[in-house]
């Protein structure tokens, strides 16, 4: 699946298309982690507990090197618990969220 996102790095804008491989397999039971995709700080999180959320759907912005990604849904669910708050230092693979 190819994604269009925006990034800001040195204070310009970008759009950029990334490709997201598909994934065929059956989601595995119990909550779903989100995770850092990269050490950085945390500077929105755009979900509160409860929210439902779409696959792919970007939910915390991390800025790293002044540029900004997104730590995305794995799959649809309902947010059961953010484990971070804007203005946290976090790293590559640490859990932000869980969804039901």
């Amino acid at each position: 699946m190819l994604r269009r996102i925006r990034v800001t790095a040195d204070g310009k804008l970008y759009d950029v298309v990334v490709q997201i491989p598909d994934v065929t397999a059956a989601a595995p039971a119990g909550p779903a982690e989100v995770v850092c995709p990269l050490s950085g700080q945390v500077t929105a999180i755009s979900i509160e507990v409860g929210q439902l959320v779409k696959e792919g759907a970007g939910l915390i912005t991390i800025e790293a090197m002044q540029v900004q990604t997104f730590a995305f849904a794995p799959r649809a669910g309902k947010v059961l618990e953010i484990k971070v708050a804007v203005g946290a230092e976090v790293n590559e693979g640490q859990l932000l969220a869980l969804l039901e």
